[in-house]
């Protein structure tokens, strides 16, 4: 059973981003385009590929390619004991999401540990390390752009080794990469109406990939393909 708290899980996205997206998404709806799949009105477009969709199918094509990925990578198995390190990000919200839809087709179990400083004190009353005994898996998600950024930063740094450890594994305690980027990660948040706290843009990586997505928004998939590459 997952064990959650909706207050202290996740703390609220950024007010000006809901509006932002609320304004793209009025004024696709009112140019008559249609979803690609179901026909009915569109209301986003699907990053890289430009293919327009509605929420609903959006979510779909988001929750099938990150149900795809656990089931390719096998990183729930039956009657696994999972502990979700619920850290406030868009990725948290979507793994949390996802694991409620398997939850209808696996047998496994989930803890929703959270360390985002609205759920300190639910992160005090469950202790860490008593958490770590009880489960057998600890998971932290993470999304293309939080790879691509730690694989550029590696590069930038000189440290070959760490830039193919990224979406690894160590002993039990297990950073999977979901294969989106954060703004479809965000999106999907926004639609399911699952708060977030939004990352800021800080580091040298990060404002390089910025400046490169503008001529080459598929920059993440391509950092990401060179790691696999690599190792």
């Amino acid at each position: 059973m997952i064990k959650k708290n909706s207050s202290s899980l996740m703390t609220q996205n950024s007010k000006s981003g809901v509006l932002l997206h609320q304004s793209k998404n009025k004024q696709l709806s009112k140019s008559g385009t249609k979803c690609e799949f179901c026909k009915n009105n569109a209301e986003t477009v699907l990053e890289v590929t430009n293919v327009f969709l509605c929420r609903r199918c959006y979510n779909r094509i988001l929750e099938k390619r990150t149900l795809r990925f656990i089931g390719k990578t096998k990183m729930i198995k039956p009657y696994d004991k999972v502990t979700l390190i619920a850290d406030g990000s868009a990725g948290s919200g979507v793994l949390l999401s996802i694991f409620q839809i398997l939850l209808s087709k696996l047998p496994f179990s989930v803890f929703v540990f959270s360390k985002n400083s609205e759920g300190k004190k639910q992160a005090e009353k469950y202790n860490f390390k008593e958490v770590k005994k009880k489960t057998g898996k600890i998971m932290s998600p993470l999304l293309l752009d939080d790879a691509s950024r730690e694989f550029l930063s590696s590069i930038l740094e000189n440290k070959p080794k760490k830039a193919l450890r990224v979406g690894y594994k160590s002993g039990r305690e297990y950073f999977p990469l979901l294969k989106i980027e954060r703004i479809q990660a965000e999106k999907y948040c926004n639609f399911r109406k699952i708060p977030f706290s939004k990352r800021i843009n800080k580091t040298d990586a990060d404002i390089m990939i910025l400046d490169i997505a503008k001529a080459k928004p598929s920059i993440n998939f391509c950092l990401i393909k060179t790691r696999e590459q690599l190792k």
